[in-house]
């Protein structure tokens, strides 16, 4: 923590507003995020004490965020302030320089010479959640990397299960799922498709905050709580200042993944990542409203024939080595096969193995490799 108090505090207890609102821009993303659920997600906590300098937090849909931006106890209970997300947010927008931040009667929050107040009262909040308990953690390393690979392939959905929202953090591999499509990074082996040992979920809007507030390490704390599990997921953001967010941890089941990678492939292609990125972005961008930017792949003199799916426009991608049989065409959305080249090649002049079974109803499973570590895509196929 001390380096952010020399980066977001100085000396004197004055902050710099420009790298506060930097720092404090986790809380006001999950202010956004969950203001569309619950008017309580729309205020900040703003805690502010000698011994812990600043900390807001905002409390909706089960979750904490909380950025500390000076020495102390991130955890610890002290006066607060309520206040409008979006009000402290335009506040510190408008200062330069530095100011003093201070709570005054209660539930006012002086920011310079602005006076920031809420109608909400503690009562309208969830409860903070209980910190006390056993706790068992791990450090996820080159968390951004990852999310890199993962990120793109929760689901969204929030009817969906639960476990569906989440990222699967093992000590092996990780894994997202959103039901129509898989990314997986970590050892392959002859029983990768295994649960990895020590599996955490961690909610995708978690993980999200993380990747987007430069976390490149992650530290993923799991607390039995008197009142249930508690996730406590910390990182360091792009400022230098300890970020944390607290949520209750998800009780569902990961779905058993391993159960939709295809064990065999009769067929396997390598191709360019970038040139095959290139050309689906181009499909779904050009694809008619209606048609899911569907993709229909077969093969060809030149190597293997990307077709819109409304057979208006043909694209012809050369390949590395394989093919196809001649009278073979399969299906898939383009936009999943943009995000799986993303995960799999990220890097330019990256090729990926691209495994096809014997049916046109098969998955999809894409094979590369990013941050140091092997990644698997399948993509399931789709009627077009």
């Amino acid at each position: 923590m001390a380096k952010a108090t020399k980066t977001v505090m100085d000396s004197n207890g004055q902050f710099d507003a420009g790298k506060l609102k930097k720092s404090l821009m986790p809380v006001f993303a999950a202010a956004a995020r969950g203001s569309k659920c619950l008017p309580a997600s729309q205020t900040v906590l703003v805690r502010v004490s000698p011994g812990c300098g600043l900390t807001a937090e905002i409390r909706g849909m089960g979750i904490t965020a909380a950025v500390a931006v000076g020495d102390g106890d991130k955890r610890s209970l002290g006066p607060v302030a309520l206040v409008d997300a979006m009000n402290l947010k335009k506040t510190l927008m408008a200062h330069k320089g530095p100011i003093n931040v201070s709570v005054e009667d209660g539930f006012v929050l002086k920011v310079g010479f602005s006076r920031l107040m809420s109608g909400l009262e503690m009562k309208d909040l969830a409860p903070r959640p209980d910190m006390e308990g056993p706790t068992s953690a791990r450090v996820v390393e080159k968390f951004g990397e990852i999310w890199d690979v993962v990120g793109s392939s929760v689901c969204e959905d929030e009817t969906r299960a639960e476990s569906l929202r989440c990222v699967l953090l093992g000590s092996l591999a990780s894994v997202s799922t959103d039901g129509h499509r898989l990314h997986l990074i970590g050892k392959r082996s002859d029983d990768r498709y295994n649960n990895p040992e020590g599996g955490v979920l961690l909610p995708a809007l978690v993980g999200s905050l993380a990747a987007k507030g430069g976390a490149k390490d992650l530290t993923v704390e799991t607390i039995e709580a008197k009142d249930g599990k508690r996730l406590c997921a910390s990182w360091t953001d792009a400022q230098g200042s300890e970020v944390v967010v607290v949520t209750d941890a998800v009780a569902a089941d990961f779905p058993p993944y391993e159960q939709v990678i295809p064990r065999s492939h009769a067929n396997k292609v390598v191709v360019n990542a970038k040139v095959m990125r290139e050309m689906c972005a181009q499909i779904f961008k050009l694809t008619n409203e209606g048609s899911f930017g569907g993709v229909k792949i077969s093969q060809n003199s030149t190597g293997l024939l990307l077709t819109m799916a409304d057979n208006s426009a043909d694209f012809h991608l050369p390949v590395v080595s394989g093919s196809l049989p001649e009278d073979f065409v399969t299906g898939f959305m383009s936009s999943y096969i943009v995000d799986a080249m993303d995960a799999a090649g990220p890097n330019k002049g990256d090729n990926v193995n691209l495994l096809f079974d014997t049916s046109p109803l098969d998955p999809l499973v894409v094979e590369g490799s990013a941050a140091g570590q092997d990644v698997t895509c399948v993509i399931m196929p789709m009627r077009i």
